[in-house]
């Protein structure tokens, strides 16, 4: 199992190095912009990784190899996890060596940002598995419930609630509490693509 990660890890180590540099060289200004870039150099990043592995049927071949679709299911988990970390690791370098003591709310702003955009490439990713069932009515649920939740939020948003936990900004502190529901939303949204990976009617597509 840790070899077939081991490879895709090595497959992919140029576009981990410029993905990484690109979030090195944004590490100047306001910090919260320098989390925001650095979630979407990751999003961008992941996608076309994504998009190239959909190409080369990746999925398929491994899918024939001697091993537990579970265990396939955790390795696609871990690899985009580990990509991740990279980012983390860069950004709470740059929080502990300038702003720790002086304003901890970087450090929570930093896990909500990890949460929501695991959280979100989750959803495509859980919409992309969706596509293997033989009836599209899964997808059209899927994406209703996403849209009823983005109403509501928008709602709550006009309403003046939320505000702290999903602007970005130096007057929208994050806190603890804002930190733990985003990435226990990214615990579900990670939960529901492994299931719908290992429930899959095909890997051969």
């Amino acid at each position: 199992m840790w070899e077939i990660l081991k490879a895709e890890l090595s497959y992919n180590k140029f576009g981990f190095l410029i993905a990484y540099v690109l979030a090195l060289i944004i590490q100047i200004g306001e910090f919260y912009t320098q989390i925001a870039s650095s979630m979407i150099i990751f999003f961008i990043a992941i996608g076309i990784m994504g998009s190239e592995s959909d190409k080369e049927k990746r999925d398929r071949f491994h899918s024939l190899l001697p091993l537990p679709i579970k265990k396939l299911a955790f390795i696609r988990m871990v690899f985009v996890v580990a990509f991740q970390l990279g980012f983390l690791v860069i950004l709470f370098s740059h929080f502990f060596s300038t702003y720790f003591g002086t304003d901890n709310s970087y450090f929570w702003s930093i896990l909500v940002a990890n949460g929501f955009i695991l959280s979100v490439i989750n959803i495509f990713i859980i919409y992309t598995e969706l596509g293997f069932f033989n009836t599209k009515k899964y997808r059209f649920i899927f994406l209703g419930i996403i849209a009823i939740i983005l109403i509501g939020l928008a709602l709550a948003l006009y309403l003046g609630f939320l505000r702290t936990a999903f602007i970005m900004g130096s007057n929208f502190a994050k806190s603890p509490l804002d930190a733990l529901i985003f990435n226990l939303a990214c615990l579900v949204m990670f939960y529901l693509s492994y299931t719908l990976f290992i429930r899959r009617k095909s890997y051969l597509a």
